[in-house]
């Protein structure tokens, strides 16, 4: 019994050690796209930024959109830039969920529309986004996307000035 367990702890520390490992080439190479991208090489950041992105992570899937947003190592498709950050906010990436409720507010990508606006950063101020948070605020100051609610307002407001 006491080598099975034995066997059991050295498989799992292998598969750790083999695991960070993995993650550890992961982060050297989103750095490496964030460098690329800082100084001018967007195609070399696009590339590397890619795969990670196709995978799930969330971080490269919003930097997918702002590439595709921008122009910048991919050709400027907002609606590519729409899709990649829907994914990134999907698994909670909240400055994703605040440009989707820019999209969403100015009409941008997607058809305007102020209460999928308002979702979206209520989503991300929930999260802690300030700029959601205020955002928030300001829709239900305005009564655009939200009812008017002057409580609400000061509340998110609020929060924001935090």
């Amino acid at each position: 019994m006491k080598s099975s367990r034995r066997v059991k702890l050295i498989a799992f520390l292998a598969l750790l050690l083999s695991t960070s490992g993995i993650v550890q080439a992961q982060n050297e190479d989103l750095d490496q796209a964030v460098a690329a991208y800082n100084s001018g090489d967007y195609a070399k950041a696009v590339s590397l930024w890619e795969p990670y992105a196709r995978q799930g992570n969330r971080e490269a899937q919003y930097a997918m959109g702002v590439a595709f947003y921008e122009g910048k190592g991919a050709s400027r498709d907002l609606d590519q830039a729409i899709e990649w950050f829907r994914k990134a906010a999907d698994s909670g990436q909240t400055t994703a969920m605040f440009n989707l409720g820019v999209a969403y507010w100015e009409g941008r990508g997607v058809k305007q529309n102020f209460s999928r606006a308002v979702d979206w950063w209520e989503r991300a101020a929930e999260l802690g986004d300030i700029t959601s948070q205020y955002n928030h605020g300001l829709a239900y100051y305005l009564g655009k996307g939200a009812e008017r609610d002057i409580s609400q307002a000061r509340i998110w407001l609020g929060r924001s000035a935090e």
